[in-house]
């Protein structure tokens, strides 16, 4: 059915498709789902956005998953890259002095740390 399909558009395969009583539906995106879904969520598709230290997050929450009807928990949004270093470090034994010295020597580095310029 592959190579049969191969070489129509998508319009053409699912019209294909449905004179032969198949029902199909093409391929999309989660950031197609969420555009066509953002302004007005469906009863099994809705985006939620979460915010935390200031960093925006789009989460995909299919309400299909539920039980006795209510959907499940979502996750809480994550924090920024490198934020949780200090704690983590803290966890390890360093003292908050450490790793105020590592944050100043630049061993340890800032939140966001990837979207440094070379200036930084």
């Amino acid at each position: 059915m592959s190579a049969e399909l191969a070489p129509m558009t998508v319009a053409e395969a699912l019209a294909d498709l449905a004179a032969r009583g198949i029902n199909a539906v093409p391929v999309q995106t989660l950031r197609e789902l969420a555009d066509r879904h953002r302004p007005e969520p469906t009863k099994t598709v809705r985006f939620e956005k979460r915010e935390r230290d200031g960093w925006e997050t789009e989460c995909f929450a299919p309400s299909w998953y539920a039980f006795d009807g209510v959907p499940g928990a979502r996750p809480a949004a994550p924090p920024r890259v490198g934020a949780d270093a200090p704690a983590i470090l803290a966890e390890l034994g360093y003292t908050e002095k450490d790793v105020e010295r590592l944050i100043a020597d630049g061993v340890v580095g800032p939140t966001e740390w990837f979207q440094r310029g070379e200036d930084d």
